[in-house]
């Protein structure tokens, strides 16, 4: 069971650090060098995020993980995908409705040499235990098999402090 839950950790709750992809989103500079940004198509990524959104809400846990890249697919069956939806479920409540409130390009980088760019879409969430305001759900999208799909989904808050982006 440990081994479960730190893979809920690494699944549900990576961290990246990201810049966002074109002029309508916020701008973020960087004092180092960046390789040329990989060119999303922000309507079909935002498309596949909005539908993972409302795959959340419906509670519809096939097509979730029918939307996670391929090596997602290949290591989870759906009674274990079913076990993380309902630990993020337990912790944060189910999600009633969700308003989108920025993307945000970057990179993702895991084990293995896993690197891809990634485009990550921020929503404010209502869920069954929290009104809007201090939890959001995370859809991060990546090209996968010369497509896109999620390399994760999530519903996170900020101890700290809600981002002023996202207030």
């Amino acid at each position: 069971m440990p081994t479960r839950f730190l893979l809920l950790i690494l699944f549900f709750v990576v961290g990246i650090s990201c810049a966002p992809p074109s002029s309508n989103l916020e701008q973020k500079t960087s004092a180092t060098p960046t390789p040329e940004a990989y060119k999303f198509d922000g309507e079909k990524a935002r498309a596949i995020s909005d539908s993972m959104v409302d795959a959340l809400i419906k509670n519809d846990r096939p097509v979730l993980l029918s939307k996670m890249e391929k090596g997602a697919r290949d290591y989870y069956d759906q009674a274990s995908f079913n076990e993380l939806v309902d630990t993020m479920f337990t912790t944060f409540g189910s999600p009633i409705e969700a308003k989108f409130k920025k993307a945000e390009q970057g990179r993702k980088q895991g084990t293995g040499g896993y690197d891809k760019p990634v485009l990550k879409h921020w929503y404010a969430v209502r869920t069954s235990k929290f009104d809007y305001g201090s939890h959001f759900i995370f859809v991060e999208i990546v090209p996968d098999d010369g497509a896109y799909a999620s390399s994760g989904v999530s519903i996170v808050n900020f101890p700290m402090g809600v981002p002023k982006d996202m207030q």
